[in-house]
């Protein structure tokens, strides 16, 4: 979605890609990298951007969302880690896995399924079951 705006942006500047990465003095996949979701640009850069496709009031919107995405990113890490942990054998994280479980749960992030994997990988075989049967 954040790509795409930034598509739009310079789209709407008529601008084409290779152009705009030259008058930014970027390398010339770089645009197209961000569009497609596949590199976040920095505040400075985002700031950059808009200012440059001639909308400079668009820059603090883009921001907000690479925070989130950021964000978001980081979360999952830590849910890995802590994933990995509890397969390694780690016992004591388990109650922390139940409550970012029911922290997902409560947000429409997770399935049913998909919390009883976590909670069979997790070794907490019994209450999965327990789930699983509720469900």
């Amino acid at each position: 979605m954040l790509g795409a705006r930034l598509r739009q942006l310079r789209r709407a500047a008529d601008i084409n890609g290779r152009d705009f990465a030259a008058l930014l003095g970027w390398h010339g996949s770089k645009v197209s990298r961000a569009e497609l979701g596949k590199q976040l640009l920095t505040e400075g850069e985002l700031h950059s951007w808009c200012a440059h496709v001639g909308r400079p009031d668009q820059a603090m919107g883009l921001i907000a969302a690479v925070r989130n995405i950021d964000s978001a990113s980081r979360e999952r890490q830590r849910l890995d880690a802590q994933q990995r942990a509890l397969e390694r054998g780690h016992p004591a994280l388990s109650v922390t896995l139940l409550r970012q479980l029911e922290s997902d749960a409560s947000r429409g992030s997770l399935t049913v399924g998909e919390i009883g994997a976590r909670l069979y990988a997790a070794g907490l075989c019994a209450v999965a079951d327990l789930l699983n049967a509720n469900s």
